[in-house]
């Protein structure tokens, strides 16, 4: 009997020891109350980062899921990404107010939750060879949905045709801007922008979904 108690005793033991990362999943991990968790007690759940990305941005995997978290100045989460979109890595969207699971999100649906978004500020030319740029929007969703800030995004290798379709169609309307990302052409050019920009992209699937963090980056105003 005394050896039986000594066996459940390290089993039980055991089982809660390896309860922090192997426990936690993708979908524990998406969800609004995520975001103001302190580094410290991030971590011990989900274990240290892979690595530093740059300043406050850190890779973090998951489940063999890719996830960038952002702390701000008090190491507390400001913003979390799942970069690798996919029937593996994905989750209910209803825990940051959307709907659906996030590997089938489009921009026409993501779009469809809030009237205060815009098309991110990218390259659409002249980009150069260090890197394949990305596309996508910022959304604001409304106060129903706690004010939250989420960021759809796209690789060039899944958006290239939509990508050549906004050049062509911005070029056509302003001949002689530069649509290298690097600077912001004022409202009535973003404006138009926006419109060109979701005629193009609205049927394509999102490959990173973002949340929390600010609706300034990467975006034009």
């Amino acid at each position: 009997m005394f050896k039986s108690f000594i066996s459940i005793f390290i089993l039980s033991f055991g089982a809660c020891s390896s309860f922090g990362v192997q426990a936690q999943t993708v979908q524990s991990l998406m969800t609004f109350e995520s975001l103001g968790l302190q580094r410290a007690f991030f971590e011990k759940a989900y274990g240290p980062a892979k690595r530093r990305l740059y300043g406050t941005s850190f890779l973090y995997v998951v489940k063999g899921c890719n996830v960038i978290v952002e702390f701000d100045a008090d190491n507390a989460v400001e913003s979390i990404e799942l970069t690798n979109l996919s029937h593996k890595c994905t989750f209910s969207t209803r825990a940051i107010f959307l709907d659906g699971p996030a590997h089938t999100l489009t921009y026409e649906k993501l779009i469809s939750y809030s009237y205060i978004w815009n098309a991110q500020q990218s390259c659409y030319e002249q980009c150069g060879n260090a890197f394949d740029p990305d596309y996508g929007v910022i959304v604001e969703l409304p106060r129903a949905r706690q004010f939250l800030v989420v960021r759809g995004t796209t690789t060039y290798d899944k958006a290239e045709e939509s990508s050549r379709a906004v050049l062509k169609d911005l070029k056509a309307r302003y001949p002689g801007l530069d649509f290298s990302g690097t600077e912001c052409h004022g409202k009535e050019v973003t404006e138009t922008y926006n419109k060109i920009w979701f005629k193009h992209f609205k049927t394509v699937n999102i490959t990173s979904l973002r949340f929390g963090g600010s609706s300034k980056d990467k975006n034009c105003r």
